[in-house]
């Protein structure tokens, strides 16, 4: 293991000692190459791109839809009115109304068995019934508590995707299949629209 180390330190004394002498070999002639850098003011070459067309909005996006975001985490169903989809918000508040009345519902009956739970002796027999209807209430109150994160989650998911689509042009266009009644007798209409 010494010889190893012996031989490590004489290969890195080696290379040393010729890059020393390789550096002064050629130190002349990197002398004589100098690099001469003057500041000049920068030039301005017109973009061969030209600039884009902004009378056209109709691909502008006009609905943020990080705001349409915020506004559904501060209440749900405020980002669907951000959008202009009123019927949904109205939904998704009606829904975090609904779930936050049952959440709070089943606190209060989870409190007041809780305390009647805390009242009770241990050799009491409705102490059993008084423990599960306690652990009732409290299982209803967490699942609601999931359902209003659902509620949350789903209106925020609704709120950023409604916001992308709102310039979105849903007009029918294209080849549309109509029957149709003639004085001759039925048939099947095309109309081309676009």
């Amino acid at each position: 293991m010494l010889t190893h180390g012996v031989w490590l330190i004489a290969i890195v004394a080696i290379s040393v000692s010729l890059h020393a002498q390789t550096s002064a070999r050629y130190l002349p002639v990197m002398q004589s190459l100098s690099l001469n850098v003057q500041y000049s003011q920068p030039v301005f070459v017109p973009d061969s791109i030209p600039p884009a067309d902004t009378s056209n909005t109709k691909n502008m996006m006009t609905k943020s839809p990080t705001g349409a975001v915020l506004r559904s985490l501060a209440l749900p169903g405020w980002g669907q009115f951000y959008n202009e989809s009123y019927f949904k918000a109205g939904m998704f508040a009606a829904a975090a109304v609904s779930i936050g009345s049952i959440i709070v519902w089943n606190h209060s009956r989870f409190v007041s068995a809780t305390s009647r739970y805390d009242a009770l002796t241990t050799d009491d027999p409705l102490r059993d019934r008084t423990f599960r209807e306690k652990e009732f209430y409290r299982d209803q109150r967490d699942v609601a508590g999931l359902w209003m994160l659902g509620i949350y989650a789903l209106s925020c998911v609704d709120a950023y995707v409604g916001a992308h689509l709102y310039n979105f042009d849903v007009s029918d266009s294209g080849v549309a299949f109509a029957p149709s009644l003639q004085p001759g007798g039925a048939g099947m209409a095309m109309q081309y629209r676009w």
